[in-house]
């Protein structure tokens, strides 16, 4: 395939909604958030009964409840520092790998250190690691490239399970 140029600017608004619908996808998230739920409201039903108040069951209901989204806030919070959210950034596809272009950067990635893929309605994220990548929106990119940048790490066998 002839190398391709792709244009995407990424606002902090569609980072945050991918960055939370990321952190609801994952079970462990899932499992502490019931957990939470589960615990505060039968300890709220048991107080709305009669029983006594036992601030230690709310609280704890309550901080597991909010785990997913402090880990969410927190990470939102160290991304929006960085200028990705202020320029486009070009993202050049080869059979070499990938060449990222910002205003005041530029990287090159072999397509041997994109280890995994996550397709989305919205955005296409290339994983380098178990908690980084590049978040692509899909709208700049034609289905064969989706199809080519699929292939190229599908092709790597067993070294993109994360």
């Amino acid at each position: 395939m002839q190398p391709c140029t792709v244009s995407s600017l990424l606002t902090k608004q569609e980072y945050t909604r991918s960055l939370f619908r990321q952190i609801y996808r994952n079970p462990y998230y899932i499992i502490i958030t019931i957990l939470g739920v589960v615990i505060a409201g039968l300890k709220i039903a048991i107080l709305i009964l009669g029983g006594e108040y036992d601030g230690v069951n709310i609280s704890l209901g309550l901080f597991l409840i909010l785990v997913p989204l402090l880990a969410g806030y927190i990470t939102r919070r160290a991304a929006l520092n960085n200028q990705w959210f202020q320029f486009s950034i070009d993202y050049t596809f080869s059979d070499d790998g990938i060449r990222i272009k910002g205003l005041t950067f530029e990287s090159s990635i072999a397509w041997l250190h994109v280890v995994k893929i996550k397709d989305d309605n919205e955005f296409l994220l290339l994983h380098t690691s178990k908690t980084a990548g590049y978040l692509i929106k899909k709208d700049t990119l034609t289905q064969a490239q989706i199809d080519y940048i699929k292939s190229k790490v599908k092709n790597k066998g067993k070294q993109n399970n994360i």
